[in-house]
């Protein structure tokens, strides 16, 4: 698995870049919205032969945010991990 792998040191900085440019992308995209496009849902399909699920931008940024704090949570079990392996 490619997550457990990690990343060797020339591509940790081309990695972390792209990972600020894409939050950059992201909060920017967020601060370019009006107060009713931010609630405003509309259809999007998530995968193959799936309805439709109503989604906003909020509920995006939602799911976003969980997902980081997913990762925070995880940190310390990796950092444990990678340790261990060393």
């Amino acid at each position: 698995m490619r997550a457990r792998a990690g990343l060797t040191a020339a591509e940790r900085k081309p990695a972390l870049e792209e990972m600020s440019g894409l939050h950059r992308f992201v909060k920017d995209a967020a601060a370019d919205l009006s107060e009713a496009d931010w609630v405003r849902k509309t259809p999007v399909i998530y995968g193959d032969g799936q309805d439709p699920y109503p989604t906003s931008p909020d509920d995006v940024l939602g799911w976003l945010r969980d997902h980081y704090r997913e990762h925070v949570e995880q940190c310390p079990e990796l950092v444990a991990s990678w340790r261990e392996m060393s």
